[in-house]
């Protein structure tokens, strides 16, 4: 049996790398793996202007409402606050499933179009992580893959591979969708995206700093 691309963008994949999923997934050549990404970027909705410079900005959720909320006025204001809060709502209620990974925030939301449909987000954690999920956390990463969990939040989450894992840059790392943040929809510039840091560790923030 194969599973078609469609349903495959939308598989939880964080905790099983041995699955017989991953398996039937492996046997997948590359001219579908292209495939898949055709599926995502087919439909591209217009471009507007970026909020931010190419790349990865790290924010905490008080700079994301200065940077996509305050600096619109009016009608447009109140419907972009409208999207932070079910956003800070997400937020808070992935932070109780305590699992400590990265949050990119991107689309619209994060450009000058008055009005996004909603506000994408792409939640990725490491693979040791991945092993260590409990039933309760598990549950979190399915619903955030299967349902919207917020009407105006359009989410999904993956596992990261690391460079020496055999699943690393292959058809079956969703994680390496996230190239696709931080490119405008017809891919022919840059634009920069936040990420939010959630349970991040000390050693972590020394890193960074």
């Amino acid at each position: 049996m194969r599973i078609a691309p469609r349903t495959i963008i939308r598989i939880l994949y964080f905790a099983y790398p041995t699955s017989l999923l991953l398996r039937k997934l492996c046997q997948y050549p590359l001219w579908e793996r292209e495939r898949w990404r055709g599926y995502m970027a087919a439909g591209r909705k217009p471009d507007f202007p970026p909020l931010l410079a190419p790349g990865a900005h790290y924010l905490d959720i008080l700079a994301i409402r200065a940077l996509a909320v305050d600096r619109f006025s009016g009608q447009d204001r109140s419907y972009r606050e409208l999207l932070f809060h079910q956003l800070e709502e997400f937020v808070q209620w992935l932070l109780r499933a305590k699992i400590p990974g990265d949050l990119a925030v991107d689309g619209s939301f994060l450009t000058e179009k008055s009005r996004p449909s909603d506000v994408d987000v792409l939640f990725t954690f490491d693979l040791d992580v991945s092993e260590k999920l409990d039933a309760e956390q598990e549950v979190y990463i399915t619903e955030i893959n299967s349902t919207k969990v917020l009407e105006k939040i359009d989410s999904f989450a993956a596992v990261r591979y690391p460079r020496h894992h055999r699943f690393y840059r292959t058809p079956i790392d969703v994680a390496s969708m996230s190239d696709h943040y931080g490119i405008e929809n017809g891919e022919e510039w840059l634009k920069g995206y936040v990420v939010l840091r959630l349970w991040e560790t000390d050693v972590g923030r020394r890193i960074r700093s």
